[in-house]
């Protein structure tokens, strides 16, 4: 639940450390504007899908995606090109896909 997922977010940030050229991906389980990724936000990461998605974002569940729960996140000198959902009921979350300029920042 949400509050489980409040308590873990510092370890998670602590264990990151501030390091660059990080990417934070998964099954958060926690959809925008909740306080779970909040907290990631306000530590310095960068949503990609807010950068460059189009649309929702929904990957959950795959039969009918109504939940954005699976995130990519990133530090700044990252710079997502693309990103987008695959179309797929191989699971029951659907994948999500980035690609990043990583020379944008290499100087």
């Amino acid at each position: 639940d949400s509050l489980a997922r409040q308590e873990q977010v510092p370890t998670l940030l602590e264990f990151w450390d501030d390091q660059p050229s990080s990417i934070l991906f998964g099954d958060l389980n926690a959809e925008p504007g909740s306080p779970e990724m909040a907290l990631i936000a306000a530590a310095g990461l960068q949503d990609a899908w807010s950068e460059s998605g189009g649309g929702p974002g929904c990957t959950f569940s795959s039969g009918d995606p109504v939940k954005r729960i699976d995130w990519i996140w990133h530090t700044e000198d990252l710079e997502p090109v693309s990103i987008t959902v695959i179309q797929t009921k191989a699971s029951d979350h659907m994948p999500v896909l980035a690609t990043f300029n990583l020379e944008a920042n290499s100087n």
